[in-house]
């Protein structure tokens, strides 16, 4: 087995290298939770997603010690309030205190005074990285006696075979954050995460919370299915205003999610009325390597290309309520290789590992978040 022994080095060292560019630039909703009060891993680089013997998490607001350690060892609980029992007066000099009447039932602590959402690890993205032996082989043959020639073949063939199965579980994430939906959202690890498509509802199941009941309704996004005009100004307004994110949150609504046809729109909208588009996308998502991602602004708020919404929607978000995690096991490790030949008989020679990961995406507060489901995209 020794001549496989330096292919998961090889490939380990690899899969790191730009790792961090390659994936936010194709999932720009992760690169603006990490630029706008994100929390970058201690001695990480740019937006690095930490390594298997690393333990780092990324999130999209800075994290309480209590957070952390929810987020690295289990499920995430965030809280939301039911009720808001209150009994606040002016006293004067001689008034008698007041005091909340059913305390012990509907205090501020009081369980049913607040609701518990629970947000689980997936199980794992699981691609399966196949060499044939035969090219192997023939590879290092080609490259003759050259140490430093066969080192070099070795390389290519493992470079090239773990670059496309890093592509194909970058593909599959950047789809389970738009659409994915669990099974059983009860289930640990869930077989989905959480997608947007979950997450912008006011009345589905989500994080183990029921949202078409009443009193949940702080654990619902805000979602406008009335019809609107793709336009960057009247989105912006609708979201601060008419759904309050500029009251709710210390800095509005920060970022618009759009697809080609309503960034098109928006373009020539701002840029006719002196508004310029951002080059290298926010400057801190550019410093951290996540570049060419095409991006307005308009005043404090980005409006950002996504290919993964749908049509006729919008989202406007507040990205610090948003975060994402690896774990710390299964952050893009690639097995040992083996070589299926000598476990099976009849088996193809064919030298097998698997590239792997498992995260966690969610929101501390989907009511800071706003969808419009019925935006009249030109045709």
């Amino acid at each position: 087995m020794a001549v496989y022994e330096g292919l998961t080095t090889i490939a380990q060292a690899y899969i790191q290298q730009g790792l961090a560019a390659n994936f936010w630039q194709r999932e720009p909703k992760l690169a603006m939770f990490a630029a706008v009060g994100g929390e970058m891993p201690k001695g990480a680089q740019g937006l690095e997603i930490g390594r298997p013997s690393g333990a780092k998490v990324f999130a999209g607001k800075k994290l309480t010690p209590a957070e952390k350690m929810q987020i690295t060892n289990g499920s995430v609980r965030p809280r939301f309030a039911i009720a808001n029992p209150t009994n606040v007066t002016i006293l004067g000099a001689k008034d008698t205190a007041a005091q909340l009447s059913t305390w012990t039932t509907a205090g501020h602590t009081q369980g049913d005074m607040w609701g518990q959402a629970e947000i689980k690890w997936t199980g794992l993205f699981d691609e399966e990285i196949l060499i044939p032996r035969e090219y192997y082989d023939r590879a290092l043959t080609d490259a003759g006696g050259s140490i430093e020639n066969r080192g070099l073949a070795r390389e290519r063939i493992v470079r090239d075979a773990v670059n496309m199965a890093k592509q194909n579980v970058l593909s599959k994430l950047a789809l389970e954050l738009q659409t994915g939906n669990p099974t059983d959202q009860d289930t640990d690890p869930m077989d989905h995460l959480i997608g947007w498509n979950v997450w912008f509802s006011a009345s589905n199941y989500c994080a183990g919370v029921d949202r078409s009941v009443s009193k949940n309704a702080q654990w619902c996004a805000q979602v406008d299915s009335d019809a609107i005009a793709p336009s960057a100004t009247t989105i912006i307004d609708a979201a601060n205003v008419t759904y309050h994110l500029q009251d709710l949150t210390e800095e509005g609504t920060v970022a618009l999610f759009v697809n080609a046809k309503q960034f098109l729109v928006m373009k020539a909208e701002l840029l006719g009325t002196g508004y310029s588009q951002i080059s290298n996308s926010v400057p801190e998502m550019a410093e951290a390597g996540a570049k060419n991602i095409l991006c307005l602004r308009k005043d404090n708020v980005y409006i950002i290309y996504d290919r993964s919404v749908p049509a006729n929607t919008c989202y406007a978000i507040t990205p610090s309520t948003w975060f994402f995690a690896t774990h710390p096991q299964y952050t893009f490790s690639v097995s040992p290789f083996k070589n299926l030949w000598e476990y099976s008989r009849g088996a193809p020679q064919v030298m097998m590992a698997k590239c792997n990961l498992r995260g966690m995406f969610g929101c501390w507060n989907p009511y800071l978040n706003v969808v419009f489901t019925n935006v009249s995209d030109p045709s």
